[in-house]
């Protein structure tokens, strides 16, 4: 649990682990498994704006599950863009559950810094 694992090229950073270079088909990915409520990530913004696809247990975030920076396309799968440095809130479960998040992008400014993840209910 909570351990990250890596799908593809990326570079080990002293502060991140950043896409090693630009995809097509969103082939590079970063994986955890998490036992949480929320999930948020923590992603850097350098040169341009870039989309990062989220997935849980292999599918698009349904929306009774998407965080407040989710967002769908015409297939509904779900993205978050990034466009700052910022955390970006992605997963809001109604209870405490475990599950697999994937991020990724084909952009190779995508950069993850950190993951938080809450347990509480409101």
């Amino acid at each position: 649990n909570h351990h990250i694992y890596l799908q593809g090229l990326w570079r080990n950073t002293s502060e991140s682990l950043k896409h090693a270079r630009d995809t097509e088909n969103y082939e590079d990915y970063l994986a955890i498994k998490f036992f949480a409520r929320t999930v948020n990530v923590v992603m850097g913004f350098e040169n341009e704006s870039y989309e990062v696809k989220v997935t849980m247990n292999g599918s698009p975030i349904s929306k009774s599950h998407a965080g407040a920076d989710i967002w769908y396309n015409t297939e509904d799968n779900s993205f978050v863009t990034v466009d700052r440095s910022d955390m970006y809130r992605l997963i809001k479960l109604p209870e405490f559950e475990g599950h697999e998040l994937k991020v990724s992008s084909n952009s190779s400014e995508f950069a993850v810094f950190a993951y938080t993840f809450g347990s509480y209910l409101d």
